[in-house]
């Protein structure tokens, strides 16, 4: 997964917004928009993610929750980059 990648799941499963707009975590991410929803497409074909009209405007599933909180321990005991 790439880090932005992994940045947008992240911030998708720690929001508090109600409703959430993914479109608005993207451009907090200053990512470009195109880029947010083909992760979005990528993710609703895995299971992680559904939506109703507008893919920008979803949620993550169960299994997209877990893989979140899989992302989250593999950032925080990856170990440095060595020199």
């Amino acid at each position: 997964m790439k880090p932005d990648e992994a940045a947008l799941l992240r911030e998708i499963y720690h929001s508090k917004e109600s409703p959430l707009y993914v479109r608005d975590i993207i451009k907090r991410l200053d990512m470009h928009i195109n880029r947010g929803a083909y992760i979005c497409q990528k993710w609703d074909k895995k299971g992680w993610y559904e939506y109703g009209v507008n893919i920008l405007a979803g949620w993550l599933t169960e299994k997209g929750k877990r893989a979140a909180r899989e992302t989250e321990v593999r950032v925080v005991v990856s170990p440095p980059p060595s020199e």
